[in-house]
This record gives C-alpha cells, sequence and structure tokens, in this order.
C-alpha cells in the first residue's frame, strides 16, 4: 500500500506500508496531511514504530501487549550515554541509607546520597541505585530488574521482623521508579464533560434495591483500588493489581446478575439423571477417575461461578457471542490464555509482573477481561428490578 505524506513544507514523502488491522480499511495511494511541525525525521520514526507494530500484529498478538513491547524497546532504545553499563532507579519508601551499599553478587549499588525534589511521586527525596547490565537490550534489562527485585524483596522481608503488626510497621514499604521505563503520559478524566454520564450511572444503581446496588458500587469500588498502587518500576500502576481488581469486580457484578436473575436449580431427581448420563457415557462406567468424580460435583451437583458467568452471559447477549465470552474465561486453549487462569496464577503467586512474557499475558488478558466487566456495568445499571421472561429480554434501554 502507497501512502504519501505531505509536510507542512509542501515535500511530498512516499512510502510502501502495510497497514496494522485498525488502517486496514485505508484506500491505496492515500494523501495523508501531517500536523504543522512534524519534521521528516520524526515522520520516519513515527512509520518505524507502525511497522514494529504490524510485525507484532502479524503474530496476532492484542494491541496492549503489541503497544507495550514496542513502547519498552523504543525506551531501551534510547539508553542514556551517561548511565553507561547500569539501569539506574530512584528507590524511596520507607527506607533509608546511611552510607554507601554495594551487593557484589547481585552487581547492585545504593548510594546514601539524596536525590531532591518530588519528581517521583511527589516524594522529597529518593536514594539513587544503579545495576549492572550484561546487554542493553530487553533480556539485559530484565535481567537487571530480577537482581534489583530479589534484592528489594529480600530487604523488605528482613523487614517484616520489626513492627507489632503488618499494619503498624512490620514490613516496609520499598518501591523503585526508573525514568527510563516508564510511561511519559496519562489519561485525564475531565469531570464536566463527564457529569451527566455519571449521573445515569448513579440514577441506574439507585433504581436497585439497597442490597443490589451496594454490590454494584462494591464491584466499582474494586475496579478503583489498583489505581492506587505503585508497585511497578514505572508511574503506571501494577498490572497484576488492576487485572485482581477487575476480576474482583467481574464476580461481584456476576452475583448481583444472578440475584437479579436466578439461574435455574436442578433438582434432586434432575441432578441424579444427568450423573446417571455422564456416568453411562464414560468407556468404563464402572471405573470412575477422580477427574469424572469431580466433573460431576462441579458441573451438575454444586454449580460454582463459572456456571454463573454462563447463565449471566446467556442473558445479556446472544447465544453465540455469551458462548464465546465463556470460553474467553473458562474453556478457551491454550488453557493459559483462560481469563480464570490468569486470575489463579496472579493469585496463587505462580508468576510475577517483572518477567516480560507474563506482563505481556496478563496485559492481553486485562484487555480481554475490560471488554467483559463494563458492559456488565452499563447492563446491570439498565435492566429492570423484575425480570422478564424469556433469555436476553430482561434488558430495559429506556428505564423508567
Amino acid at each position: 500500500m502507497k501512502k504519501i505524506f505531505v509536510l507542512p513544507d509542501g515535500t511530498r514523502l512516499e512510502v510502501e506500508h502495510e497497514p496494522f488491522e485498525s488502517y486496514a480499511s485505508s484506500p491505496d495511494d492515500t494523501v495523508i496531511p501531517t500536523p504543522p511541525g512534524i519534521s521528516k525525521e520524526d515522520l520516519q520514526e513515527l512509520l518505524t514504530k507502525i511497522d514494529q507494530i504490524d510485525q507484532l500484529q502479524a503474530a496476532r498478538q492484542p494491541i496492549s501487549g503489541t503497544l507495550e513491547q514496542v513502547r519498552l524497546q523504543e525506551r531501551i532504545d534510547a539508553w542514556p550515554e551517561e548511565w553507561g553499563d547500569y539501569l539506574h532507579v530512584s528507590l524511596f519508601g520507607a527506607i533509608e541509607v546511611a552510607s554507601d551499599v554495594m551487593i557484589p553478587e547481585l552487581e547492585i549499588e545504593v548510594s546514601s546520597k539524596r536525590e531532591m525534589g518530588t519528581f517521583v511521586f511527589h516524594n522529597f527525596w529518593t536514594f539513587p541505585c544503579r545495576i549492572k547490565v550484561r546487554s542493553k537490550d530487553w533480556e539485559g534489562v530484565s535481567d537487571a530488574i530480577t537482581r534489583l527485585e530479589s534484592f528489594l524483596n529480600a530487604w523488605h522481608i528482613t523487614t517484616c521482623r520489626s513492627g507489632a503488626t503488618p499494619t503498624l510497621g512490620a514490613g516496609s514499604a520499598i518501591h523503585y521508579y526508573c525514568s527510563l521505563l516508564s510511561a511519559p503520559y496519562a489519561v485525564l478524566s475531565q469531570l464536566v464533560e463527564e457529569t451527566a454520564q455519571i449521573k445515569s450511572f448513579l440514577d441506574g444503581c439507585n433504581r436497585h434495591n439497597e442490597q443490589i446496588r451496594l454490590k454494584i458500587m462494591r464491584a466499582a469500588w474494586w475496579m478503583r483500588q489498583a489505581r492506587h498502587d505503585l508497585l511497578s518500576g514505572a508511574p503506571n500502576i501494577s498490572i497484576f493489581s488492576l487485572y485482581s481488581s477487575y476480576w474482583n469486580a467481574f464476580e461481584c457484578l456476576i452475583d448481583v446478575a444472578c440475584n437479579l436473575i436466578p439461574p435455574k436449580k436442578l433438582s434432586k431427581a434432575d441432578k441424579a439423571k444427568q450423573i446417571q448420563q455422564y456416568v453411562s457415557a464414560l468407556p468404563k462406567p464402572l471405573e470412575l477417575e477422580v477427574e469424572d468424580i469431580l466433573h460431576c460435583y462441579n458441573s451438575i451437583v454444586n454449580l460454582g461461578f463459572p456456571h454463573k458467568a454462563h447463565h449471566v452471559f446467556s442473558l445479556m447477549i446472544d447465544k453465540e457471542t455469551g458462548e464465546r465470552l465463556y470460553s474467553e474465561c473458562f474453556t478457551k486453549q491454550p488453557e493459559t490464555d483462560r481469563l480464570y487462569k490468569i486470575r489463579n496464577d496472579i493469585d496463587h503467586g505462580n508468576i510475577t509482573e517483572y518477567d516480560m512474557p507474563t506482563r505481556i499475558r496478563v496485559l492481553n488478558g486485562l484487555e480481554r477481561l475490560r471488554e467483559i466487566v463494563l458492559p456488565l456495568f452499563i447492563w446491570l445499571t439498565n435492566i429492570r428490578e423484575e425480570p422478564m421472561q424469556g433469555s436476553g429480554t430482561n434488558m430495559d434501554s429506556n428505564p423508567k
């Protein structure tokens, strides 16, 4: 595809470019005027980034993970010359460094000379720390961050020996900020423009009884909480904390929907019949495996959260889309792509955020989870208190 970019001075720059998905519908030989002030060099740099995104999109990666990889690579490519072979970070929190400290085993040096100013999350000072990098690429930076995390983990556990309780001094808050890896932007909410939507959401909540209203507010509270967390080495919040908050909100909203429109419960006779049908269909019905017993219990006797979610999806949207969302959460292959599996891996401590493939996996999962949770909020603030008959017919887009 040929694109013709026209610079402010009238220069025409023709490029051959394969568009990524968002621009796939652009016509060939398109003439695109560039914004005032952009140079030919700036435009070439932008096209290079788009090409990087193209390559990652060709591998069918979701846009969140794609942009994160491109952003981090761009930052590493801009390695400050004065840093040499060291990654520089600023340590802050409930800490004091009386004299310089070196940890040769981890190739880490911590300076006692305070960096003054409020440039790191409004802290009045921080302590400089540098970590030797073996290569100036993501593999080298990831290795350096892993060693830094090991150091900070050991430091934190050591501080847990003091203090009365976890909320009274036992375990110092120790964080780090890296100017190289930080995201230099933030999306600001415009209150004046959004006031009408805020009132509409509150009105939708108030149309329910107090128990339902409080549960919806609990879900909204969970989605806010990770925004206060600074666990990552950048000014954005921890991806893991954000994912956990979204999942907790998801569970709250599914609970709300099932309270409004309860799923059909099987009678004792129906349960016995379904168990008998399942066992009869097995290759060796008289030789039950542990997995068979668990299946009968979780899928027939004691229906859990997956069943509730499936019920709600069937009410919200058409059957095909509902099955797709259910698969995204609970049955998708490979198993590591399931949103429920990501949640369990975070909650059970199976993964860490500073491992790049894991970070991208959770980031992509968060993008998919968000596409489920936000429509749930919208649906539940428009749903009628008294459900109408029939799957999917309980939506009232014009509540009285």
